[in-house]
């Protein structure tokens, strides 16, 4: 390159290089121009910001002056002026000192009485007690209120200045409980109390202490009253304007008191939430108190007030004053009233929610005192639709029982599984509805609801009840002596026979259809108009005994019932408790019985079925009376044990037990043989399900010990040949009948209902054959007959039989065989030396607790029930006595471990039955019991829990009852619960488990054992066949009969009939059923070398040719062809030895 380039490029880069430089350059004076900018503006600011504190400190300044002057539009511009100037994010401590200043000049003002009613106060000053005109002057109330009296235009100024003021304190006590998550950790009490004096100093009126402050001063009439327009004016349109910051704050504070109380309860944490409920309070008390513009505000804050988890509670335990406060009768009743009037915002709660609020409520009402029964009845309204909210969240359980003790640690388990949350006194609630709350909260909590059935509680409840049959009870004595002296026998006879109209089953259908739909017309049209239809004006009388279920005082009495029964389908974990507080003394019970007595003639009857006629639906709350107390004597009859019931006879005489059996057999037996509610299994009316579980639990009752009469049971009205042919033609009547009230059926009928059943399942076209050992009877049977199915077991089964040398047996198998085999299998298997089952102290049979021993156990219980299934299903009568508790359980009469039948212990175990009896009547406090059991396994000793967590739950005098019948379903369920459910496994493989409902567990032993009634020896005689000789009017048949009639006696009769059919029971139809039939054949020779008949020994046993007297030969025979083999004796009184001897000596198993 020559020089001159190189100078161009030279010169280019210098260029270049000064153009950076310059650019640079500006850049640089850009920045420093742009910092001096921002430095400029700090120091602007600074020294406005400086200049405005100063400016600020003087209008506190001004605003200290113009309150000691008493100039309240000077005291209103400082105000404005500092809120103008002030945010509350940044300029917190402005704001703090207007507050402080204001609430201290208000904490220096005390109020004293003025007249003895209270009714005006004066205020005077603290720190000068002399100065009784110019304190009320300095109230910055009374300055704010007189700076808004000016005009119109100052009104609207200060009310906007001071809507501003109240919404910066919500926004503070907002900001103050949400800075952290755990309000209890950073708490400034001091500056929120501040806040909250601010509020209700603004924005509820106090006119009395307005009043007394312008009576105190030298005022003018008319200012006087200006002031009071002015001053209600000027709250009024703050309450307005504030209302919606003002609920803010005050649900926050609501929740950070429901954060507070969960956890472990400690004095700080007391006194923080002392603090806390009395700001929340202050800010709704007096809104409730006083402000009537907004219901529906009211009612929010008040939900959202007692939802909060025990607060009740702990206003008792920290904050008297405000408990005291909704004590009053005026705010109470303003609470139940703006609750009931809003019904939508109650649907609103999600299950939990809705339970804190009803604890609460019925904590604070449980305080009251001297309430009329009148205002009842919005309290009551209030907490039915709350308990009926709790339901709308909650999953339907599969085991209530199995879920009423869990644990905290195992529900936070399945909390964490499943998307459902546990509530320890709801259940199981869907978790996105689920407010969780902790297990000490939900013991407060059922603590408050434990009011609800105390009985200081129950007697305020019951008071219209009370009086109710205090009433009926005199008038009852009054007309009984009028009736005495006049008695008509004319009007007695015509009663009589139009009660015997009424309710004969046989009236007209049309008639009684048309006459249903003319009253619920005129029940339906009059109702509209608020005059509901009388049915005593009914010219035919036939709905005369509804009227008293339609007074005033039925209704307020059953709405009450309807709140209690609510809580008892609502409140599913602590229901026993429910029941148990209903009825643990006769007051509930007694009375309620005694009411719907009084109702109609007839125990009610008439009053409830007319009443069911009129109102098809039984949701109506009168229906809840008898539905309550269904629920209540169905859970007493259950625990109670036969001392009680029967000795004792509390809370029932056995005539009430009588009556009340009678009233329910016959209510359910009319609804559902006139269908007047429905009764199918999946869609059970409500008031149907009650009154058949107290009639199934009394007649359960009856049958474990009588307290009936003969025949009680039964239904006169039911023609049996209609039923049975309704239920051959599958009416669904009959067969509800059938299924729900089996013992108005006579037994016999019923038995032969089963083998109808029986015959149309029979699998005729299957047959089997099996080869079976005689020293291996049980293993060969096990072997060949366990793995088969269930309809094979149902057919023909042959069997033959192989002896101790190995050779057939001879003999073809007529059901004679098979009928050896089964007797001799059940024999065996049933001998408690086999230990698959054990005796009671009454020599009856359940499964052994110590089984478990024998391999495969399990499967060998499968088996026997099969076996034992076998033999009901063909009819075949086995002497194996069970005890009834395992009896109830293979019928599926399951008993919750709070319901189990402890009577039945005392023949399990008379000394651990003794040992519940003492803890059941005395005080166990000193006795160091916990929910669980010791129990010798075979010489160890192992320990039990009752229920999960059991071995830490000690047994108190409160839960007690619990305790001794959760062991009694320890030892009669859970213990041999594996070994039962399979021996029912193996038996509903044969028989269908539904046919066996209609039968109790002592006719259920009947159905297995044969009929208990004396054994019939003229119907044995008519259906006894004769062979080898032998006719009805032989010589040694005459005698055999004379013997037995004449004389044995009824034990000898049993002997004799165990003797030959290996059962000591006749049949349950009677010997006609028999089979095979008994049968008695004239032999000559002994068994070994008997042949069977031959011409003739037929023709030597019927012409009676003498040989010589047999006498040293007995009567023998062959159970499995139920005959007797007899020889031909010459003598009676031989024949009556000889027989007596053989029955009396008979190698069968004794087990009864």
């Amino acid at each position: 390159m020559n020089s001159s380039g190189l100078s161009q490029a030279r010169t280019k880069d210098e260029f270049l290089n000064k153009a950076h430089e310059a650019r640079l350059a500006r850049e640089l004076a850009r920045c420093q121009d742009n910092s001096a900018i921002v430095i400029q503006s700090h120091v602007r600011r600074f020294i406005t910001w400086r200049r405005l504190n100063n400016s600020l400190n003087h209008e506190q300044e001004n605003l200290q002056a113009s309150y000691k002057s008493g100039d309240s539009a000077a005291f209103m511009k400082s105000i404005r002026k500092i809120l103008f100037f002030s945010r509350t994010t940044k300029d917190r401590d402005n704001i703090d000192t207007l507050f402080q200043f204001i609430h201290q000049t208000r904490s220096n003002i005390k109020t004293i009485p003025r007249t003895e009613d209270n009714d005006e106060v004066r205020i005077i000053n603290n720190n000068d007690t002399t100065s009784e005109i110019e304190a009320p002057q300095n109230d910055p109330m009374f300055l704010l209120v007189d700076a808004a009296s000016k005009d119109e235009e100052t009104f609207m100024t200060c009310i906007h200045t001071l809507s501003r003021l109240v919404d910066i304190c919500c926004r503070l006590i907002i900001d103050q409980t949400t800075k952290d998550d755990n309000p209890s950790k950073h708490p400034d009490l001091t500056s929120m109390i501040v806040y909250i004096d601010m509020i209700n100093m603004l924005t509820h009126q106090r006119s009395s202490d307005l009043s007394s402050m312008m009576n105190d001063v030298e005022i003018a009439h008319v200012e006087h009253k200006k002031l009071d327009e002015t001053y209600e004016k000027f709250v009024s349109e703050l309450s307005k304007r504030t209302s919606s910051s003002r609920q803010d704050a005050f649900i926050t504070l609501s929740d950070s008191i429901a954060k507070i109380i969960k956890g472990p309860r400690t004095d700080a944490k007391g006194s923080l939430l002392a603090a806390y409920i009395q700001m929340a309070l202050s800010i709704s008390i007096n809104q409730l108190k006083h402000d009537n513009s907004s219901t529906d505000n009211q009612a929010k804050l008040l939900i959202k007030l007692f939802s909060v988890p025990a607060l009740i509670y702990y206003l008792e335990c920290f904050s008297c004053d405000s408990l005291a406060t909704f004590k009053e009768k005026a705010v109470l009743e303003s609470c139940f009233k703006v609750m009931s009037a809003h019904n939508q915002q109650l649907q609103n709660l999600s299950s939990t929610p809705a339970l804190c609020l009803v604890a609460n409520l019925v904590h604070l009402f449980s305080m009251t005192e001297d309430t009329p029964s009148t205002d009842l009845i919005p309290f009551v309204t209030v907490i039915t639709k709350l308990l009926e909210r709790c339901q709308k969240n909650m999953k339907q359980l599969k085991n209530n029982a199995d879920s009423t003790n869990i644990t905290q640690r195992d529900a936070r388990k399945m909390n964490d599984a499943t998307d459902e949350s546990y509530n320890h006194i709801l259940g199981w609630l869907i978790r996105d509805a689920a407010y969780t709350t902790d297990q000490e909260t939900s013991e407060l909590i059922k603590s408050q609801l434990s009011h609800l059935w105390s009985v200081k509680f129950l007697k305020l409840l019951f008071s219209d009840l009370i009086k109710a049959n205090e009433s009926q009870k005199s008038s009852t004595d009054t007309g009984r002596n009028k009736s005495s002296l006049n008695e008509s026998p004319r009007r007695s006879s015509r009663d009589d026979s139009s009660q015997t109209k009424c309710d004969s089953p046989n009236q007209n259908a049309s008639i009684t259809s048309f006459k249903r739909a003319v009253e619920r017309a005129a029940y339906n049209m009059t109702k509209s108009i608020g005059y509901p239809y009388n049915k005593t004006t009914s010219p035919s009388g036939l709905y005369y005994s509804s009227a008293k279920l339609l007074s005033e005082e039925a209704k307020r009495i059953s709405l009450v019932c309807l709140m209690l029964h609510t809580a008892l389908k609502t409140l599913k974990m602590i229901k026993q408790d429910i029941l148990t507080g209903l009825c643990f003394h006769d007051y509930v019970l007694r009375n309620l019985w005694n009411y719907i007595s009084s109702l109609s003639p007839n125990n009610g009857l008439k009053a409830f079925l007319d009443h069911l006629v009129i109102n098809s639906k039984s949701s109506m709350p009168e229906f809840h009376i008898l539905m309550l107390f269904c629920e209540c004597a169905s859970h007493i009859i259950s625990i109670l044990d036969d001392s009680e019931l029967y000795e004792q006879q509390r809370p029932f005489t056995l005539d009430d037990l009588v009556n009340i059996s009678t009233f329910l057999n016959t209510f359910v037996f009319r609804i559902i043989n006139n269908q007047l509610v429905s009764y199918k299994a999946q869609e059970m009316d409500p008031i149907l399900r009650c009154t058949h579980k107290l009639l199934t639990d009394l007649y359960k009752r009856d049958c474990r010990r009588t307290f009936a009469p003969q025949g009680h049971w039964l239904i006169k009205d039911l023609k049996m040949s209609l039923f049975l042919k309704d239920l051959d033609a599958g009416k669904s009547v009959a067969q509800a009948i059938l299924n729900l009230l089996p013992h108005i059926i006579p037994h016999k009928e019923r038995v032969l209902i089963f083998r109808k059943l029986v015959a149309r399942d029979r699998s005729a076209c299957y047959s089997t054959f099996i080869t079976i050992h005689r020293s291996r009877i049980v293993e060969d049977g096990y072997q060949q007959l366990a793995r088969l199915p269930s309809t094979a077991l149902k057919g023909l089964i042959r069997v033959k039989f192989i002896n101790d040398h190995g050779l057939d047996e001879a003999g073809i198998d007529q059901d004679g065989v098979f009928k050896e085999f089964l007797e001799d299998t059940i024999k065996r298997v049933f001998d408690p030396a086999l230990n698959l089952f054990s005796t009671t102290s009454e020599q009856r049979l359940y499964p052994s607790p110590t089984s478990r021993l024998h391999e495969d156990h399990l499967s060998l219980f499968n088996f026997v029930g099969k076996m034992l299934g076998k033999a009901v299903y063909e009819g075949i009568v086995v002497d194996v006595p069970f005890a009834t508790f395992f009896l109830a359980r293979v019928l599926g009469q399951h008993h919750s471990k709070l319901y189990s039948p402890i009577d039945d212990l005392a023949s399990l175990d008379p000394e651990l039955y003794k040992n519940l009896i003492y803890i059941r009547h005395h005080d166990v406090s000193d006795l160091d019991l916990t929910f669980s059991i010791d129990q010798d396994m075979m010489g160890k000793i192992e320990n039990f829990e009752l229920e999960p967590g059991g071995r830490h739950i000690p047994v108190t005098n409160q839960n007690r009852v619990r305790y001794i019948h959760s062991v009694a379903n320890f030892r009669m369920r859970t213990q041999i619960e594996e070994q039962t459910k399979a021996f029912i496994c193996g038996f509903k493989s044969i028989v269908n488990l539904e046919w066996l409902h209609m039968f109790s567990a002592s006719e259920f032993q009947r159905l297995i054992s044969g009929d208990t009634a004396p054994i019939d020896l003229q119907d044995l005689r008519r259906h006894t066949k004769y062979f080898g000789g032998f006719h009805n009017n032989h010589r040694v048949i005459c005698w055999l009969w004379d013997i037995l009639e004449s004389d044995f006696t009824p034990e000898e009769h049993s002997l004799f009939l165990k003797f030959v059919t290996s059962c000591s029971k006749p049949p349950l139809l009677g010997f006609e059923n028999l089979e095979p039939p008994f049968s008695i054949r004239c032999v000559e020779v002994s068994d070994d070398q008997d042949l069977g008949d031959t011409v003739g020994s037929v023709l030597r046993g019927f012409f009676a040719i003498r040989r010589s007297d047999p006498v040293d030969r007995l009567p023998t025979s062959s159970t499995c062809f139920n005959l007797l083999k007899l020889p031909n004796y010459q003598r009676r009184s031989t024949l009556r030895e000889k027989l007596r001897y053989a029955i009396r000596s008979s190698p069968g198993f004794e087990l009864s």
